[in-house]
């Protein structure tokens, strides 16, 4: 595969709460708690889309939006200009792949729709044409011995998913694995260690295209 920068300009994420507030850096924004209200992200300076990651998106067959810390990794990807609207221009099929667990402070109580509206808002409008989500909840045992203090698996509401505008699939997502970490990894002390089982994932993301597309 090929790595392609989002951008190539040095920036700070920086997140602005509603009392005016600001916050700068990831490791600050990840110890932050703010999970009452939908602060702002920028990145400082003003960085410029590489134009190979547009062309990248442009010419995707599918986009996907992998798993990840919502506001600490999704969202300064997400907001760099330029992004947000070659993903509602390009004719990629485009995906989000939810998050396993909450964070606390963060996304606490949100569910599967939660998640991809914030991914949106962040993006700058609505652009997913899927969402794919795990059904399976870590058993008790899992959760008290690897979730972090105040991590809960995500729920779903059928209901609301059936509402929204973009397909969604359901599977079992859940690894059997557990991940150990990274040492070289400054805010890694911070992130789940409950994580996705990857072909699983994979499989859903092809069915879904293929099932979609054909």
């Amino acid at each position: 595969g090929t790595v392609e920068p989002i951008t190539h300009t040095s920036v700070t994420l920086v997140m602005k709460k509603a009392d005016g507030t600001e916050l700068r850096g990831e490791f600050a924004i990840s110890d932050s708690d703010f999970h009452d209200e939908k602060p702002e992200f920028f990145l400082d300076p003003k960085p410029k889309a590489s134009p190979r990651a547009i062309d990248a998106i442009m010419s995707a067959d599918m986009v996907v939006i992998a798993p990840g810390n919502l506001y600490g990794s999704l969202a300064p990807a997400l907001i760099v200009p330029g992004i947000g609207e070659a993903l509602r221009k390009t004719k990629a099929y485009k995906v989000y792949v939810c998050s396993l667990m909450t964070k606390p402070g963060q996304t606490d109580g949100y569910q599967v729709h939660d998640f991809a509206d914030e991914i949106e808002r962040l993006a700058g409008g609505a652009f997913l044409d899927a969402v794919v989500f795990n059904t399976e909840k870590p058993d008790d045992e899992l959760l008290h011995k690897y979730a972090k203090e105040g991590e809960l698996s995500v729920g779903y509401d059928l209901n609301v998913l059936h509402g929204k505008p973009y397909t969604t699939a359901g599977a079992n997502l859940l690894s059997s694995e557990i991940w150990s970490g990274s040492k070289s990894d400054p805010i890694a002390s911070s992130r789940t260690l409950i994580r996705h089982d990857s072909d699983a994932a994979a499989r859903a993301l092809m069915e879904l295209y293929h099932h979609e597309r054909k």
